[in-house]
């Protein structure tokens, strides 16, 4: 007879601490404990929470389970086929993620930023020149975004579409947005604004630029810093409530990794606005603060 199937290592149960916010609460709306379960890389762990403790809570005990730190690079998804983490550690698990008992997440591990290299090994002079391209990699034409939309409502709308495009260009997106990220890291990007007619004031770019040792040339239009405050405002007025249209509400969408991937053009629009802050978080954070300042209290979406 066969024996009877075990596991080779028990599941074992976790409690979550709490945390300031839970321990603020109503003791009374707590409610009673419930099991999560959170599937990592090295399995899947089961852990006790209750509805009133916060995201942060539940990423401190995932990241300390699996070893992980610093907390930044714990990444919990929810298991619905989410392409964007959950990143507001204030959201309360029950009220705000509406999560109950049984539910599964993913827990994946944001790679380590890899150590900038020196001027001198990168290719950048003392004073700051781009680097020119490796002359044994040839330029590789990612692409023209020109269909972005006419409006920025449409453009915020287009923006926050999930992605349903076939497998292969889905990998590739994933690999331009890298490569767009590591080029801006490292300094390898030249960019020529052209006319796009003589009777239009539309601009677009041209981008040339180096990142994860692979070369890449790009057209989309070029978005001014009015043009981008509007299109932010739009993608904030869909947040789904009124107390989350806000720019740090919105972080799992206004952030460097989701705008390479979402919108080239946007993503290097920001890059251009070389007058409005150092580096490309400080010009992102310049349109946002006009975008969250202009944005009317309440308002929604049309």
């Amino acid at each position: 007879s066969e024996m009877p199937r075990q596991k080779s290592t028990p599941t074992q149960l976790h409690q979550v601490q709490p945390d300031a916010r839970a321990d603020t609460a109503d003791a009374g709306a707590e409610g009673a404990p419930f099991t999560l379960r959170v599937r990592h890389p090295g399995g899947t762990e089961r852990l006790t929470v209750r509805s009133s403790q916060t995201l942060g809570a539940l990423r401190a005990a995932v990241g300390e389970l699996t070893k992980v730190e610093p907390l930044s690079r714990v990444l919990l998804y929810a298991d619905m086929g989410c392409s964007e983490p959950l990143l507001d550690d204030d959201e309360l698990l029950g009220a705000d993620l509406h999560l109950g008992h049984g539910d599964m997440l993913t827990m994946q591990e944001k790679p380590k930023p890899q150590r900038k290299k020196k001027a001198d090994d990168a290719g950048v002079d003392g004073a700051g020149a781009v680097a020119k391209r490796p002359k044994a990699v040839a330029a590789k034409v990612g692409g023209e975004y020109l269909s972005e939309g006419k409006t920025p409502r449409d453009i915020a709308i287009a923006f926050m579409t999930p992605d349903a495009r076939m497998t292969g260009e889905a990998a590739y997106s994933q690999m331009a947005a890298s490569a767009r990220l590591d080029a801006i890291a490292e300094g390898r990007v030249e960019l020529q604004t052209q006319q796009k007619g003589a009777k239009t004031p539309q601009k677009n770019l041209c981008v040339q630029f180096t990142g994860n040792r692979r070369a890449f040339e790009e057209r989309m239009p070029r978005y001014n810093h009015e043009e981008l405050v509007g299109i932010v405002e739009e993608i904030l007025a869909r947040q789904t409530t009124a107390s989350r249209r806000t720019a740090s509400s919105a972080s799992h969408l206004l952030n460097a990794e989701a705008i390479a991937r979402r919108s080239p053009a946007m993503f290097w629009s920001i890059y251009a606005l070389d007058d409005a802050g150092a580096n490309w978080d400080e010009r992102l954070q310049s349109v946002t603060d006009v975008a969250s300042a202009g944005l009317a209290p309440g308002s929604a979406p049309q």
